[in-house]
Parts: C-alpha cells; structure tokens; sequence
C-alpha cells in the first residue's frame, strides 16, 4: 500500500558555518541535500514546519521539498541532528531518491501481546531484532513489523526474521535465521538451579572411611 509523501516548503540558504546560530535564533533550520548524482544543495526551511514534518513522517518515509524557485525534490530523511540539552532541531540532512527505484531501509520491529512461557518463574520475553532491513519502492517502504507473541509458550519457541510477513513489493534483507524475540531464563535462575545440581544430598553415597590406624 502506498502513501502520500509531505511536503516540506524551503528556500536557498546563504549562512554557512557559524552563521548558522543566527539562522536558528531566527526560527530557521539547515538543512542539507545531497545524492543520486546530482550537486548538493543548501537549503532552509522554518523550525515550526520542520518539527510538524518530522513528526507525521517515519524515518523510513520519503517527503518532497518543495524549493523556492527550484522545484520539488522527493527525498528521505538520512540524519537529524538536535541540541543535546534542548532537544531543539540543529540540522537535518535528506538524500535525493527516485519514485521508480527501490531503496533500502531500516524497519522497525514491535512486539504485542502476551508471551505465556514469559510467565514462567525467572522467565523472561527478550526482543533481539529491533530493526530489519529491507527493499521497496520510496512510497511503499513499511512503517514496521509487528510480531504477535502470544504463541512463545516456552523457552523452546522463538520467532525468527523468516517468520515476517513482507507485504507485496517489500523484499526483507535481513538474516532469514536471525532471532527476533524468544523467551530466556534469568541468569539468577539458571545459577541456582546449577547449584543445587551440584550439591550433595543426604541419600547420596557416604564419603570413603578413613583408615585404621597402625
């Protein structure tokens, strides 16, 4: 299923370096684009609609710059950068795509439902694959992979990357053997039931008598 990129307006950008603290103070954020064969370019758009970009996309999804006497560009989001405190947008970074040309992206991976072998004692549901990649077209790249839980009843079940469901269009990169989530006892649990393997018990042998002395 395919989706409807955003559109992001924007406008050349002239600051550079240093400059670039005046731009933000002024409500403005860099931006940078570069890739598919063609020059890099250094653009601006406001803060505001920036944050309201971001927030409607995924980091997999593609949007379209619309540049002020330059055209549209369809592109995705390669890096944003924030102020570490203030959490503030510093920077962000997009690569030119291609509607007709798969790319590759990293896909999320969330886990729902109730695991019953989790509910064992010192039992415990580990999610090892939060991410997995794969190849699309821009507009039909996944916004992630959910996985139903509910059939790991014991420490024997475990789902694995081939058991994803790839919707059509959509080829999964990922180690087909690759651990996704599975149920793993404590290490707290696992000692102590070495432990008591270990120990003795009273119904075991008696230790060798001693020797008669001379």
């Amino acid at each position: 299923m395919t989706t409807q990129a955003i559109v992001l307006d924007a406008e050349p950008r002239t600051a550079f370096g240093h400059k670039n603290r005046a731009l933000r103070r002024g409500g403005l954020t860099p931006l940078h684009v570069y890739g598919h064969g063609e020059p890099s370019l250094a653009l601006q758009c406001a803060t505001p609609d920036a944050a309201h970009a971001l927030a409607q996309t995924r980091s997999t999804a593609p949007l379209t710059l619309n540049v002020a006497g330059g055209g549209d560009l369809f592109v995705m989001v390669r890096e944003v950068q924030r102020h570490p405190v203030t959490d503030e947008l510093v920077h962000i970074d997009f690569i030119r795509i291609s509607r007709t040309e798969r790319v590759r992206a990293s896909v999320p991976v969330h886990l729902e439902g109730e695991a019953p072998g989790a509910r064992a004692s010192g039992a415990a549901l580990v999610q090892e694959l939060r991410e997995v990649e794969v190849e699309a077209l821009p507009l039909e790249i996944p916004g992630g992979f959910t996985v139903d839980v509910s059939g790991l009843e014991d420490a024997t079940a475990a789902v694995h990357v081939s058991d994803l469901s790839a919707p059509p269009g959509v080829t999964i990169l990922s180690d087909p053997g690759a651990l996704v989530a599975r149920i793993v006892q404590q290490r707290a649990e696992v000692a102590e039931e070495e432990e008591a393997a270990a120990t003795p018990t009273e119904d075991g042998p008696a230790p060798p008598a001693a020797p008669d002395e001379a």
